[in-house]
């Protein structure tokens, strides 16, 4: 255990980000250079992608993540998030 340790990671590699509705966070085929999960902590995000030539709406609500597999893998946006 070292609390001055974790103390750091967490000041470095945790960011607060607000958003006003209908901001977009990404959209389709995008590729980040700042690679990065999110967490939702108030409000809600929709996630758009197209599934079988059909649009789907995905709600991300307070206590869910996405965009995890961005920290693991060279990812390109598949969907949009708003």
């Amino acid at each position: 255990e070292d609390p001055a340790a974790m103390r750091q990671v967490c000041h470095s590699a945790v960011s607060e980000i607000s958003l006003c509705q209908a901001d977009i966070l990404f959209c389709p085929f995008e590729v980040s250079h700042m690679p990065s999960m999110l967490f939702v902590v108030s409000g809600e995000l929709e996630y758009y992608i197209h599934v079988d030539e059909q649009e789907k709406r995905i709600a991300v609500l307070p206590g869910e993540w996405c965009c995890e597999h961005f920290l693991w893998t060279n990812w390109v946006y598949q969907g949009l998030l708003c």
